[in-house]
């Protein structure tokens, strides 16, 4: 099995990386350090910047979360004090306390009974002129006051609603800040660290693949099996009707385990149309393919895989004869 090593795409392998490194330095010995001098200071530096950089990003991310959060629930205070301000206008009306005429102030058609739209911050902010025209022209006529909910109480609730989306964009702007500051972090934390990389290959360029891996491990640096895949490609038919083989059931994998019992690693998939299916392999070496059909005899077929050249394949299914 061949081993790679993972790039640094992310703020996590490179914050561990460096701490690797960093923690490594303390105690090795000067001639088993694989780096120049100038990397050597600049380990600890540039850690301690990407984590700052980091911790940075996280908490105006979160302060931004509270802030989009704060908003939407006065929002929603917003909306709810306007649906009772007019389920209380439209009761008014059907009481006769308020005429029917009033609605044309509030910008309701006259026939309406229905809520005014407010799902949308847009709208919901827009209602509130209407509640305060409508209540100017109650106080007009001289008629009752609404008095449970008030034209001034949603004026108060969009004064607050606009302060905290105005706090909210304020965040947004310290969030972007912190985010930029955090990529400029990792972009040079990343040229750094695979610089790391490439002294460390040199320093250890001697060694046998795998205590060359070992040695790099100390230093940071974390490998993970090449899984190539390569797709092994299968068509299908039956004996004598040349009909597809849909329904057919292939496998592909190591016939045997040391046990001599079969081995469960592998791949297994259905052919559902024209008896076609694709089985996409990281293992490689002698394999085994293997179809089976209700009524028809198991198809077993031996193969040698090779990492990345994919292979095709044509198979007929025998039925198998009658039970006596």
């Amino acid at each position: 099995m061949s081993y790679k090593k993972i790039k640094i795409e992310s703020n996590a392998i490179a914050t561990n990386a460096l701490k690797a490194a960093k923690d490594e330095l303390l105690i090795a010995l000067t001639a088993d350090i694989p780096f120049d001098a100038t990397t050597v200071i600049n380990i600890p530096i540039k850690y301690a910047d990407l984590v700052l950089k980091t911790s940075q990003a996280h908490t105006a991310e979160s302060n931004y979360s509270i802030a989009v959060d704060a908003e939407d629930l006065k929002l929603l205070a917003l909306q709810n004090y306007e649906n009772s301000f007019f389920t209380i206008v439209f009761l008014k009306i059907k009481d006769g306390f308020y005429p029917e005429s009033l609605l044309t102030s509030f910008g309701i058609p006259l026939s309406s009974r229905t809520l005014p739209n407010n799902d949308s911050e847009v709208h919901a902010e827009a209602l509130v002129t209407n509640i305060v025209n409508g209540n100017a022209q109650i106080v007009t006529l001289g008629l009752p006051l609404m008095v449970d909910y008030t034209a001034a109480q949603c004026s108060v609730l969009l004064g607050q609603l606009v302060a905290l989306r105005n706090t909210k964009n304020t965040k947004l702007g310290l969030k972007s800040v912190a985010d930029h500051a955090l990529k400029t972090s990792f972009d040079s934390c990343k040229l750094f660290v695979e610089d790391m990389q490439n002294q460390e290959d040199f320093f250890f360029r001697h060694l046998e693949e795998g205590e060359f891996r070992d040695a790099e491990r100390l230093w940071g640096v974390v490998f993970e099996a090449d899984k190539i895949e390569t797709m092994i490609a299968v068509k299908s038919k039956i004996a004598i009707t040349n009909a597809d083989a849909n329904g057919s059931v292939w496998h592909i994998g190591k016939a045997l385990t040391k046990r001599g019992k079969p081995a469960k690693e592998g791949v297994t998939r259905t052919a559902e149309t024209h008896g076609e299916v694709v089985l996409p392999t990281v293992q490689d070496g002698d394999l085994v393919l293997t179809g089976t059909l209700v009524g028809h005899a198991k198809i077993v077929h031996p193969l040698t895989v090779v990492k990345g050249e994919d292979q095709s394949f044509t198979f007929t299914f025998t039925p198998l004869p009658p039970e006596v």
